[in-house]
């Protein structure tokens, strides 16, 4: 409760949620970036987390993360308004705002991964998100966390 109140409270009161697509881009890239500065970092977290081989999460997991992370980043300003599909005589349009809060649960076996794919789209989109990783392999996203402080 005191997480989700806090994720509330940062996206009514904070900034991320107001601002520019092109100034949260800027901060995925550099996020992107940061993961791979740590990628050796990274890489021993989730194979002392959960027995991953270091080279998988080396060659693998870690680029895979910060890719999702710049891909979503690449999107914000190459998403516009849609018009929607409707009767004749009316207009209807898809706009994308952000949502509020976001839960992700992540699972144990590939916690850098999937805690990118549920980050990325969520903080693109200008959401606040509470993530809980998996007890079994908690390092890699806790890591994570801080260098999403430090873009």
């Amino acid at each position: 409760d005191a997480a989700v109140a806090a994720a509330r409270r940062a996206f009514d009161e904070g900034p991320w949620a107001r601002l520019a697509p092109v100034e949260r881009k800027r901060v995925l890239l550099r996020l992107a970036e940061l993961m791979l500065a740590h990628r050796e970092e990274l890489a021993l977290l989730d194979s002392l987390n959960m027995g991953k081989p270091v080279m998988d999460a080396w060659n693998i997991d870690v680029p895979g993360a910060a890719h999702v992370f710049a891909w979503y980043a690449e999107r914000l300003d190459k998403l516009y308004d849609q018009v929607a599909p409707t009767a004749q005589q009316t207009l209807a349009t898809i706009t994308r705002v952000p949502l509020g809060v976001i839960g992700a649960v992540v699972p144990w076996n590939f916690p850098l991964d999937m805690a990118a794919w549920k980050l990325a789209p969520a903080l693109a989109a200008g959401n606040s998100v509470v993530l809980k990783p998996a007890e079994q392999s908690p390092f890699s996203a806790l890591r994570l966390a801080e260098l999403a402080l430090e873009a």
